[in-house]
């Protein structure tokens, strides 16, 4: 095991208070999609309890699929603004199992506030790249002109609209 090159930036709360942004959005998601008649197969691994990360690939989130539909792979988000951005590392992983499986990848956002999830398809076709000084990393941002309300994704996918969440 090789472990990451970088030095801690975030408290263990300020990480887990992320976790649990992250830990709503699966919930929204998931049940979103079972209620579609999805099958959710867990597909990355979760290692906020493990003490050091390895480097190496990230994983989405899960694979999902149902009967007439395409098998697809996603990555969910909880966000308290309307930032559609992606770790460097994972970005650059879930993008390359895309093409190693020649399957779509998805990424969902939750926006929190708003109760609202928004997605956007993998690779991004204006790619942004920034860093964050707050944990020492880069993320990927994707446009706004990217990004779509989750109504399209079940439109992409041949499925009746899903409304607000409420």
């Amino acid at each position: 095991m090789k472990p990451l090159e970088i030095e801690v930036q975030k408290t263990t709360k300020q990480f887990l208070d992320n976790y649990s942004k992250h830990d709503l959005a699966g919930i929204v998601v998931r049940e979103l999609l079972k209620s579609k008649g999805f099958i959710v197969i867990p597909y990355g691994e979760d290692r906020r309890f493990e003490r050091i990360w390895e480097a190496g690939e990230d994983r989405p989130n899960a694979l999902i699929w149902k009967k007439g539909a395409q098998l697809i792979f996603i990555d969910w988000k909880g966000h308290e603004t309307r930032k559609w951005i992606l770790n460097e590392r994972a970005y650059n992983s879930y993008v390359d199992y895309g093409a190693e499986f020649n399957l779509p990848v998805f990424c969902i956002w939750l926006v929190i506030p708003e109760r609202k999830l928004f997605y956007a398809r993998l690779p991004f076709r204006s790619p942004k790249q920034e860093f964050m000084p707050h944990d020492q990393n880069y993320v990927i941002e994707a446009s706004d002109w990217e990004i779509r309300d989750i109504d399209n994704l079940f439109d992409e996918l041949g499925l009746e609209k899903q409304g607000r969440l409420t």
